[in-house]
């Protein structure tokens, strides 16, 4: 006489489904929520070089201008992270350094140097002059012009020569000392490009 099959308790068959359920579905949520809270869950402030913006602001190119007068389109902030360097005086030689080290970070980046792109922001009076100084130096870079109002409005660092790390979006998110160390620009840019599935 053959023994009837026991049957498993109910008990017993619903944690082998909630088992199942978390074996094959939470890592799944788990990686969906970092890919969606990472901007906000890394531990930036702890670990950054440069001074976060917070919140991040839209880098406004609506009142800039070419050197030659012609309107910005803002698809040349779009796409690319970009490194902005915005020069409050003449763009002399602190300019020419500020140039320098960032085309620097951009070689740094070794074979993602093609998602960054570089400009210069110069007051309107010396923009021509600057951009031909500039462009014979480094012909990659982009030069724009801007009203006096706009150079020195209220920023992080007020009156002072910046530059900007400005996202694929248009946002400005970080900012440092354009006579500052560039190691740190490199690698925050470096943990930027790493992270980020965008430019």
């Amino acid at each position: 006489m053959t023994e009837a099959p026991t049957r498993k308790s109910p008990l017993k068959a619903q944690l082998v489904l909630v088992a199942l359920f978390a074996f094959f579905f939470l890592p799944i949520l788990f990686a969906w929520t970092l890919n969606v809270e990472l901007p906000r869950w890394l531990p930036f402030g702890k670990t950054n070089h440069g001074q976060l913006i917070e919140p991040a602001k839209r880098f406004e190119v609506s009142t800039l201008t070419a050197v030659d007068g012609a309107p910005v389109d803002e698809t040349l902030i779009r796409g690319k992270w970009t490194l902005v360097y915005i020069e409050p005086s003449a763009c002399l030689a602190e300019c020419d350094q500020a140039v320098y080290r960032m085309r620097q970070s951009r070689y740094a980046m070794g074979k993602d140097m093609e998602r960054v792109q570089r400009l210069v922001v110069a007051p309107r009076p010396v923009a021509k002059e600057a951009a031909e100084r500039l462009l014979a130096y480094d012909p990659a870079l982009t030069v724009i012009a801007a009203e006096r109002e706009w150079i020195v409005r209220p920023r992080p660092a007020l009156g002072q020569a910046e530059i900007y790390i400005v996202d694929p979006q248009g946002y400005l998110i970080m900012w440092y000392r354009a006579d500052a160390d560039p190691a740190g620009l490199i690698k925050d840019l470096k943990r930027l490009l790493r992270i980020s599935k965008i430019g």
